[in-house]
């Protein structure tokens, strides 16, 4: 999407690493169904968002999130353009929207 929208208004596309999104560790790729048969207590937890919950080899919402608040945060203090257009999934939008 980031590279779509960057054609269409003939703007660069900087790929922020402190804005990817959360790492689900051995979770990464798997199916939710899947999740959900192999995993259930560990998938309640993921999609309750249960912010403090850290899939093994991963980070927590928690974490995810204040990593992305960091950057945020720092955009206002080193302002260098104007605008900016953010892609974020819907996941890492709603906990930063909760801080």
């Amino acid at each position: 999407m980031g590279q779509r929208l960057a054609e269409r208004f003939y703007c660069s596309l900087i790929a922020e690493p402190a804005l990817k999104e959360q790492a689900f560790g051995q979770f990464e790729g798997m199916t939710t169904v899947a999740l959900l048969q192999n995993n259930p207590d560990a998938a309640e937890a993921l999609f309750t968002l249960d912010a403090e919950y850290c899939p093994p080899g991963g980070e927590s919402l928690s974490d995810a999130s204040q990593r992305m608040i960091h950057f945020l945060s720092s955009l206002e203090k080193n302002i260098i353009i104007e605008q900016y257009v953010l892609c974020l999934t819907g996941r890492s939008f709603r906990a930063c929207l909760r801080h």
